[in-house]
């Protein structure tokens, strides 16, 4: 997954990404997992936070497609908005 901090134009001030694992569930009743991206600290251009999912063992390349809410890079990119400072 990558995720990119963008200014209002959409245009990547911080790029970072995580490897999503495909593991086990601890049980069937978790089955939800979660991941975690950091910056080290948020430029003061970036608006919106823009993240997707791509597959880099995909010859060429494949991106998941979004198909709900703000979106960008055709439905690559999901959009959401950070919170003013």
């Amino acid at each position: 997954m990558f995720a990119h901090l963008i200014d209002a134009k959409g245009d990547i001030v911080a790029n970072n990404q995580v490897e999503l694992r495909l593991m086990q569930s601890p049980t069937p009743e978790q089955n939800i997992r979660y991941y975690a991206v950091t910056y080290p600290l948020r430029p003061p251009e970036a608006a919106s936070l823009a993240f997707g999912i791509f597959d880099p063992t995909n010859k060429g390349g494949k991106f998941l497609s979004a198909d709900n809410g703000p979106r960008d890079w055709e439905n690559r990119r999901v959009i959401v908005p950070l919170p003013s400072r």
